[in-house]
């Protein structure tokens, strides 16, 4: 169910241009205009193609930066660290 915008004469329904668009792991991968480089958990599993179990381990073996945010329990991973996780093969 989309959310109902209020405005100050009639309520409307957000169309598909107002809304933002849903990052694909293609988009992920490309570094945004805006230089924000920082991934959520969730977001650097579904470039990877793994689970985000599977990054939490990395995080802890130490084979992947993470950052908390102060105050908060989200992790944020550099794009350059998750790229670094990556071996070109022959």
């Amino acid at each position: 169910m989309t959310p109902i915008m209020l405005t100050s004469q009639t309520a409307t329904r957000p169309t598909s241009e107002s809304l933002p668009a849903t990052p694909t792991a293609q988009n992920l991968l490309v570094p945004p205009a805006s230089g924000h480089d920082l991934l959520t958990l969730e977001q650097a599993a579904q470039v990877l193609h793994i689970s985000v179990s599977s990054l939490r381990c990395f995080i802890r073996e130490g084979k992947l930066k993470a950052f908390r945010v102060a105050g908060l329990r989200k992790l944020l991973i550099p794009r350059r660290e998750l790229m670094s996780l990556l071996v070109p093969t022959a």
